[in-house]
């Protein structure tokens, strides 16, 4: 399953977001009704991950047999393996996103969804923009270089 694009959607005062058409279709598609969100960075800046409940499970099952005491592990469990919480689409097509992790993404009204291949992320629209011009300015074009060697490789 692979989550594409870059799509503003809304989020309202409830802390539902709408769920791209796209994604929803390929969830349908798929006979996926129960995602796993969770709270994460990129380069600092704080979003939402979206995961399905199979790629969850083997991240956790992953995580399970690293040693517990080790202050990677811990911190990872953290910040990401403690506040996943099950999630659903309602019938209009959004997910409620829980407080705790609206107020880590700083999610407010304009919020921007992006596809990451088998997980998708709820962005808060300015901590986006924000990234994409910071990466921009530090340049892509060497991470992008980086990249290409690796799959190269």
């Amino acid at each position: 399953m692979e989550f594409m694009g870059i799509h503003p959607v809304k989020g309202d005062a409830k802390g539902r977001v709408n769920v791209p058409k796209a994604y929803r279709d390929l969830l349908a598609d798929g006979g996926i009704d129960e995602l796993i969100i969770t709270t994460t960075l990129n380069r600092k800046f704080p979003l939402i991950e979206v995961v399905l409940v199979s790629e969850w499970q083997q991240i956790v099952e992953k995580l399970a047999k690293e040693p517990q005491f080790d202050p990677v592990v811990r911190d990872f469990r953290e910040i990401y393996i403690t506040p996943g919480q099950s999630v659903s689409l309602d019938s209009a097509g959004r997910i409620l996103v829980p407080p705790y992790h609206r107020q880590w993404g700083k999610l407010d009204r304009d919020v921007i969804v992006t596809g990451g291949t088998d997980r998708f992320h709820i962005w808060d629209g300015t901590l986006y923009q924000q990234l994409i011009a910071q990466t921009t300015a530090e340049g892509f074009d060497q991470i992008q270089a980086a990249i290409a060697a690796r799959l190269r490789g």
